[in-house]
């Protein structure tokens, strides 16, 4: 697969810290355009060092990170304008509403973006029309992620990165956040999940990566393994 097919690519992805037993280690994995790739380990197994290099907040020791075609190290701007990412926790203003917020995040980029862009993008997301001129503080975890989401449609970003995505939302919410998911790879996206939480993986994604230890130790079609070897293999992924 070339870099302009795929949403994502890291190529033999290496960094490393003081004590040189944390980090990632010769990851190479790409994911194609309208893809939804699970990226699976436990704590310490490497999933946040190797987010990090794709938002470009490290950098790696060696190996190349590619995102929409654009390699990150060299062509920063054009790269992360290719970017959404998702945190686990969706830091937005709590006295802004949704559509000052996704403006204000624009503006910062250089971007503006009308109202009818704003609107549209929140109504893709089953968004609550009464809710997009409400204060975001009164918002539920869910519609901040959504807000969040909506940020990434209004830049025309091609890779969403969702870190956790589903930890803390009710059973509702999960469900609203799958079908996003989904919508989002209809369009053509390309959406990594990276999270330890095994659950009903294989229901919604295309591709399953397991981290252990730093090293990529499976990359698979989930169409391939069934919840209980995923799970056997994620516990097996927690660092020692």
């Amino acid at each position: 697969m070339s870099d302009l097919e795929a949403g994502l690519r890291c190529e033999s992805v290496t960094r490393t810290f003081d004590d040189a037993q944390r980090g990632v280690f010769d990851v190479t994995l790409s994911i194609a355009r309208g893809t939804v790739y699970a990226l699976l380990g436990g704590n310490g197994a490497g999933k946040t060092t190797l987010i990090n290099l794709c938002l470009g907040l490290l950098q790696p020791d060696r190996g190349a990170i590619y995102i929409a075609g654009f390699d990150i190290a060299q062509h920063a701007t054009d790269a992360k304008r290719r970017l959404a990412y998702v945190p686990e926790v969706a830091r937005i203003y709590a006295h802004l509403n949704a559509f000052e917020n996704i403006r204000f995040f624009e503006e910062l980029n250089g971007r503006r973006a009308l109202d009818a862009e704003i609107e549209d993008a929140l109504s893709r997301l089953s968004f609550p029309p009464a809710a997009m001129r409400r204060p975001s503080g009164t918002y539920s975890k869910g519609m901040r992620q959504k807000v969040v989401i909506a940020m990434g449609l209004v830049k025309s970003a091609d890779l969403f990165l969702l870190d956790e995505p589903s930890s803390g939302l009710d059973p509702s919410s999960s469900r609203q956040l799958v079908r996003i998911i989904e919508r989002l790879r209809e369009d053509g996206k390309t959406v990594l999940i990276s999270t330890h939480e095994s659950h009903n993986i294989c229901g919604y994604t295309d591709r399953v990566g397991i981290l252990r230890d730093g090293r990529l130790i499976t990359d698979a079609a989930s169409s391939t393994l069934d919840a209980r070897t995923i799970d056997e293999l994620t516990e097996s992924a927690v660092s020692a």
